[in-house]
């Protein structure tokens, strides 16, 4: 898997094709598949922000084992949750500033405690 610094600056590369799409690959535009991995890392860094160290426990997962084995996920395997499916396509400006904001909840990881979690 490719490190989250490294995923930005690619999305930000694609922002100009938002509106293009492959009905082979995908039935939805680059620009709805750019704003939902902008939800979802805000809404990671959301979850991870309120949650609670003290209640953390690790527990193996054999799903998790898998995904993060094989540094892949299976096409059509998961379900997203609503709150990160794109209700409607976000123009380029939009893109750019919440490619912008997700940098920001990116960089404030790293004032987290070891043990908030997702």
């Amino acid at each position: 898997m490719k490190n989250i610094d490294a995923i930005l600056p690619e999305l930000a590369n694609y922002i100009a094709d938002y509106n293009q799409s492959n009905k082979a690959i995908s039935e939805v535009s680059v620009g709805w598949h750019i704003e939902h991995s902008l939800l979802v890392i805000k809404q990671i860094t959301a979850t991870v922000a309120q949650s609670e160290p003290k209640l953390y426990k690790s527990k193996f997962n054999v799903k998790r084992f898998v995904v993060f084995l094989t540094k892949t996920i299976p096409r059509g395997k998961a379900k997203a949750p609503k709150v990160v499916i794109p209700t409607k396509v976000a123009t380029q400006e939009e893109l750019k500033a919440k490619l912008e904001a997700a940098k920001n909840n990116v960089l404030k990881l790293d004032s987290f405690s070891e043990n908030q979690f997702f």
